[in-house]
């Protein structure tokens, strides 16, 4: 049985995203082992741009706009066109989204998506020589330890792509599980209200 180790990744700061012309998706007939290199799993945002959206964008609009392109998650920019976070589609309509639009009084299809993004601040971020050495097991080693979806990786100081835990979960048919920790005590506030609502 194979060992992986996470890679040693840092909190991203606000960075620039780059403009880049979108091409056509590449498939793989044959499921890939975990010990393949991690490179197969990076969708490199030269190749294929991302669907991105302004941090202002209400939820549906967005949600509209993610079912269009068929995207599942949207790189959010600020104003000044800067990455500030990753929206995943299945956020759309989860208990954060459900809770804050109740907390606002607004109706939920009102609430702007920067409330629900997630900020690239708690994304775990990786060079691309770190991942042109590493196995796609080190990447799913790396997203459980950070407690994320989605691995940022850069190169110069720019992102240049991501890996999401769906990819890998695509790419090698096995499952990726990953434990979503709380990272603040509003984050834990917000856990503990859910229950309560449920119960």
């Amino acid at each position: 049985m194979s060992t992986y180790t996470a890679l040693s990744f840092t909190a991203l700061p606000i960075i620039k995203s780059s403009g880049s012309k979108p091409t056509v998706k590449s498939f793989t007939e044959n499921k890939l082992s975990w010990n393949e290199n991690s490179l197969h799993a990076l969708i490199d945002f030269s190749s294929q741009r991302p669907l991105q959206m302004s941090e202002a964008v209400e939820l549906e609009h967005a949600e509209e706009l993610m079912d269009a392109s068929n995207a599942r998650y949207a790189c959010v920019l600020n104003r000044g066109g800067e990455l500030v976070g990753i929206l995943p589609k299945q956020e759309f309509h989860g208990r954060l989204a459900i809770n804050k639009a109740r907390d606002l009084r607004i109706p939920h299809g009102q609430l702007t998506i920067d409330y629900i993004m997630i900020p690239i601040a708690k994304l775990p971020l990786v060079s691309r020589q770190q991942l042109q050495h590493a196995k796609i097991g080190d990447v799913v080693a790396t997203l459980h330890r950070s407690g994320q979806d989605y691995l940022l990786v850069h190169e110069e100081g720019e992102i240049i792509g991501v890996v999401p835990a769906l990819r890998i979960v695509e790419l090698t048919g096995e499952s990726v599980q990953i434990r979503h920790h709380a990272n603040s005590f509003a984050e834990i506030m917000n856990a503990v209200r859910h229950r309560d609502a449920i119960e």
